[in-house]
């Protein structure tokens, strides 16, 4: 954890590997890109898993719930999945987002393009990207996902009736709310680059720093915005936005320093298991914390305003340790993975991470669809989502190859 937050002494300096010729370089990025390429997927497989542990019985908010009461062993599964993946996501996105605004201005420098100019180039793509695909979701998908959460025919009565919900509250809706936020993000960060402003200064101890004092920031902040309030427009709640932002700025500054993200080289700094401890260490307080401990069956208290209680205390450091902790193993196993069964001549890997963010966009309704189409399966909630979540993601899988044949999709997909 200590190493991709920043304390490691390299952080201070920018990589100086260098790669001779061609051949090397791809070679380096293809080596980077593999365990991206398993974190993507994982990723995506446990957004899927998330969505369907709400349908059965974890806290959170979902077009269709089949659970008539809250399930604590789902509950704890939904608060660790909260406390890392979406922000994990946001350090891809501000990783991926960074090297290609830096390769729109190096490419501009040598051709002489005016720097504006090839901001704005560079944000339009991602307005293709991200902005089209949350306008095509939120007409068509999340209609589709609440037909099929209600048991009716999705018809143009009902359609008609959802773009009267719609014009009353215009904005995005479902999981593209994140792909809505990062364009937010890009735009800010682009709108940096084209007015050719000065870097943050950022040291060796910045990164440790705001995730130090970040978890008391959240804590003030979602005595304004808790849990549960939203943004219309993005279609998502700004409980976790500081987390969020800090999330996609670090992925930024990973993108100048790869090697933290993906050390050549294994050592007592890389090494996950510091802040794993830490971690568990701080969830056995936490969960002998009576009140908090009292949140897996009634989470009612993060949802209040300027309500200070202690339990929303202990889950705004319990959020941010996981944050760090779970993201920095997420992002080691992957490439533990990659280094340990990918097969050099195996493209497959890459050929689903190319099909995670059309799962990512087709999961909605596909996991309402099914649920609803399995509502007469009985089984425990637990075995009950791994059953219906492994469904889905392999439905995902497949609904994003259709999307692929789509001519012009694998442009924005």
């Amino acid at each position: 954890m200590w190493y991709i937050v920043g304390i490691h002494p390299a952080i201070s300096r920018p990589p100086t590997a260098v790669v001779a010729g061609h051949d090397g370089k791809q070679a380096q990025t293809v080596q980077r890109l593999k365990p991206l390429d398993t974190l993507r997927n994982f990723m995506t497989c446990l957004v899927i898993y998330f969505h369907i542990a709400i349908v059965y019985g974890g806290e959170g908010e979902w077009p269709y719930v089949e659970a008539k009461k809250t399930d604590a062993i789902l509950t704890l599964f939904i608060a660790l999945c909260q406390s890392f993946f979406m922000a994990a996501f946001f350090v891809i996105s501000g990783y991926f987002s960074a090297a290609s605004l830096k390769r729109v201005l190096s490419r501009a420098q040598r051709t002489g393009q005016n720097r504006a100019c090839a901001a704005w180039d560079y944000f339009k793509k991602r307005l293709l990207r991200l902005g089209l695909p949350s306008v095509v979701y939120t007409l068509v998908f999340h209609a589709m996902a609440l037909a099929f959460a209600r048991g009716e025919r999705f018809d143009w009565t009902f359609y008609k009736s959802y773009l009267a919900e719609q014009r009353a509250w215009p904005g995005i809706r479902g999981p593209l709310w994140y792909c809505a936020t990062t364009l937010v993000f890009d735009a800010v960060y682009a709108l940096h680059a084209a007015l050719n402003l000065p870097a943050l200064p950022v040291g060796r101890f910045t990164p440790p720093i705001l995730l130090f004092a970040e978890p008391i920031f959240s804590y003030v902040w979602r005595q304004a915005f808790p849990l549960g309030s939203a943004v219309v427009a993005l279609g998502m709640s700004p409980a976790y936005l500081p987390q969020y932002t800090l999330a996609y700025f670090t992925g930024v500054f990973l993108s100048e320093r790869p090697q933290l993200l993906f050390p050549p080289h294994p050592s007592k700094w890389t090494s996950p298991l510091p802040g794993l401890a830490l971690f568990a260490t701080y969830s056995a307080f936490a969960f002998r914390h009576a009140p908090t401990l009292a949140l897996l069956s009634d989470a009612s208290p993060l949802f209040k305003r300027w309500q200070w209680d202690s339990a929303a205390l202990v889950y705004s450091i319990w959020n941010e340790l996981g944050f760090a902790a779970l993201t920095h193993l997420c992002v080691r196993g992957a490439q533990m993975w990659s280094e340990m069964f990918d097969d050099p001549n195996n493209s497959g890997q890459g050929r689903l991470a190319r099909l995670a963010f059309g799962a990512y966009i087709v999961h909605g309704p596909l996991c309402t669809l099914i649920p609803y189409q399995l509502r007469w399966l009985a089984l425990p909630p637990i075995p009950k989502t791994v059953f219906v979540g492994t469904l889905c993601t392999v439905a995902s899988y497949i609904g994003s190859a259709l999307l692929m044949q789509i001519p012009g999709a694998s442009k924005v997909l």
